[in-house]
């Protein structure tokens, strides 16, 4: 547990984290277009609930859709499974993706 906090930082890695006010979401999902397209949706649902900027969510949406079709176009011929974690605080949002792809980061 020492090394991921001190490697990522405690902020990076949101299951380390005490309680906060932060809101966290955290999608897993196998890379298909049906699968990306619901992830991205259900973003889009938690985010609008928030009352976040409406450009934000196009932008954060738009983003995690490009971002795991070129990783699966990547690994086309490989199952890939992905996580994306949106921390949403009171500053700042973060994503983060993370995939078993071939080495491909975006």
């Amino acid at each position: 547990m020492v090394i991921i906090i001190w490697k990522y930082g405690r902020k990076s890695f949101p299951f380390l984290i005490e309680e906060t006010e932060d809101k966290y979401f955290v999608y897993d999902l196998a890379l298909t277009s049906e699968e990306i397209a619901k992830t991205r949706d259900c973003a889009i649902e938690e985010l609008k609930a928030l009352k976040i900027n409406p450009s934000i969510i196009n932008k954060l949406a738009l983003i995690i859709e490009e971002s795991f079709e070129i990783v699966k176009e990547k690994n086309a011929e490989k199952r890939i499974l992905a996580e994306c974690t949106i921390v949403v605080s009171k500053d700042e949002i973060r994503l983060t993706t993370r995939d078993n792809g071939i080495i491909f980061d975006i």
